[in-house]
């Protein structure tokens, strides 16, 4: 008899598990979708990223990945919008990644618009461990990060940690020329 009760209470609970899978995955799905609508922020996979650093025609790219809860990813943000206005026309391209979670879309398209941001930035949509793997093995995550890719998207240098106006420009320079 104990048996056969713990059969019906074994078949109940699964019976159970099974209507709350029907009912709460459908309304899951919905949540964790995110709608992207933005002028200045798209969503992007590291593959993707990386494909767009290599058809680039720019000279040098720098990509800097930040996140909004980064105290020295914020403190060099502006510091790298005025590289970007500096160098822009002598072939120098910033590309920006968030890497912030989708669901905080909001308040990194607030941040990029109080930047003043003109250009695309992109949010990453894969797992971190995913991402720093493909962007490069030697990388721990530590934030922020700047990668620099020459004409042809190869890796030329990367670091972690923040650098001042003059530390960045000395690379950027070192490059272009």
């Amino acid at each position: 008899m104990a048996k056969n009760a713990f059969a019906v209470k074994a078949f109940l609970f699964g019976v159970v598990l099974f209507a709350l899978l029907i009912v709460v995955l459908p309304w899951w799905q919905r949540v964790s979708r995110v709608e992207f609508s933005s002028d200045l922020l798209r969503p992007i996979r590291s593959e993707a990223l990386l494909q767009e650093i290599r058809s680039s025609e720019a000279k040098l790219k720098l990509l800097n990945v930040w996140a909004t809860w980064c105290g020295p990813c914020i403190e060099e943000f502006p510091i790298l919008l005025q590289l970007r206005q500096e160098y822009q026309g002598q072939g120098f391209e910033l590309i920006f990644v968030s890497t912030d979670m989708l669901e905080e879309l909001d308040k990194v398209e607030y941040f990029l618009k109080e930047q003043g941001l003109d250009f695309v930035s992109y949010i990453k949509e894969e797992s971190d461990e995913n991402f720093i793997r493909a962007m490069n093995p030697n990388w721990s995550g530590a934030l922020p990060a700047s990668f620099l890719y020459n004409q042809s998207g190869e890796l030329v240098d990367f670091w972690t940690g923040d650098l001042t106006y003059e530390e960045f420009e000395s690379k950027i320079k070192a490059f272009l020329n």
